[in-house]
C-alpha cells in the first residue's frame, strides 16, 4: 500500500515496484527517498520554532518558509510528469534515469534556510 502521507513517498514506491524499474532507478529512489525523509524531519521543526521576534522577523520566516515548501512541491511535480511520461512509454529509461537523478539531487541538496 502506498504512503498516504507523501505524494513524493507515493511515486518512488511506484517506481520501485514497477516491473520495468533499473538498478540505477533503484538507487536513485533510495537516495531520494533517504533525502525525502529527512525534508520531513526537518519541516515540522522549523515550522514550530518560537516567534517571540519581531512581526517582521516572523512574516520574513513564514514567507521563506512557504518558498521553500514550494520548492518541494516543484520537486514532486516534476517526478510526476516524468513517471506518467515513463509509464506512457513516451520516456526510456536514460531519460527517466536523468530525471529521477535530478530530482534526488535536488532533495538532497535541500535545506530549510528559514532565517527570513
Amino acid at each position: 500500500m502506498p504512503p498516504l502521507n507523501s505524494r513524493m513517498l507515493g511515486l518512488l514506491d511506484e517506481v520501485l515496484h514497477d516491473e520495468r524499474t533499473t538498478v540505477r532507478m533503484i538507487e536513485a529512489a533510495g537516495r531520494a527517498i533517504a533525502a525525502e525523509a529527512r525534508c520531513h524531519l526537518a519541516v515540522p521543526a522549523d515550522d514550530k520554532r518560537p516567534n517571540h521576534e519581531p512581526a517582521g522577523v516572523v512574516t520574513a520566516r513564514a514567507i521563506a518558509f512557504a518558498r521553500r515548501i514550494g520548492d518541494l512541491v516543484v520537486l514532486e511535480d516534476e517526478l510526476a510528469a516524468a513517471w506518467a511520461e515513463r509509464r506512457a512509454g513516451r520516456l526510456g529509461n536514460e531519460a527517466f534515469e536523468a530525471a529521477l537523478d535530478r530530482v534526488a539531487a535536488a532533495l538532497d541538496a535541500w535545506r530549510p534556510d528559514l532565517s527570513g
